[in-house]
């Protein structure tokens, strides 16, 4: 049975999401991807706070980056491994990664097969319908083989970070596009996830 926890800044609801899992978080050897940051220059500060706060619940990490990766490689490398999480950073850019490694197919397959699934902002981002409802965030011409469409695991388009003022003056300016017929935008603040367990989907506000 499928179970994701799809957050806007997993270090903020962590502590909620291990009341969900079926075992302890010390039982968890989760495969940390960290792609989505790999194309900013700068400090990792979001990616850095995840990774302190699945230490110190207790899970077991291991750093990984799909990046030119054989799809064959990364479900080897995930043989051992009950959980994976994937952070922030750019959506494009971790899309991208994620299609021509061929990474979606093994993705949905594990996740099928009963692999918890936790994720930040652009990890959270492509398992919705549409990655694009906030264009100006990140310029996609850097990316030309880059799609719009996410991996479609749930309904929703997920729009992180709703509220917060780091994003605050793009998503005012972006909401023309967000607005648009026959597309379920689901909008998580820090405080929430989204919660899929088989079938079932629920908004968690902690």
């Amino acid at each position: 049975m499928k179970q994701l926890f799809l957050t806007s800044s997993a270090d903020c609801v962590l502590q909620d999401i291990v009341k969900h899992l079926p075992k302890t978080p010390k039982a968890y050897k989760l495969l940390f991807i960290g792609t989505a940051a790999e194309s900013y220059q700068i400090e990792h500060t979001w990616v850095e706070a995840d990774k302190k706060a699945l230490l110190k619940l207790g899970f077991q990490l291991e750093n990984y980056f799909i990046t030119n990766r054989q799809a064959k490689e990364i479900e080897a490398k995930l043989e051992d491994k009950n959980g994976i999480f994937v952070c922030g950073g750019s959506t494009y850019y971790l899309m991208n990664q994620i299609i021509t490694t061929g990474f979606d197919k093994v993705l949905k397959e594990k996740i099928k097969q009963g692999l918890i699934y936790i994720s930040s902002s652009a990890g959270s981002i492509i398992m919705g319908q549409k990655i694009d409802l906030v264009p100006s965030i990140e310029d996609k011409t850097q990316f030309p083989n880059s799609i719009s469409t996410g991996l479609a695991i749930t309904d929703y388009a997920i729009l992180p970070h709703w509220g917060s003022q780091d994003f605050a003056k793009e998503y005012k300016a972006e909401f023309k596009d967000m607005y648009c017929q026959g597309v379920k935008i689901l909008p998580l603040t820090n405080q929430q996830y989204l919660y899929i367990s088989g079938e079932t989907e629920k908004l968690i506000q902690i």
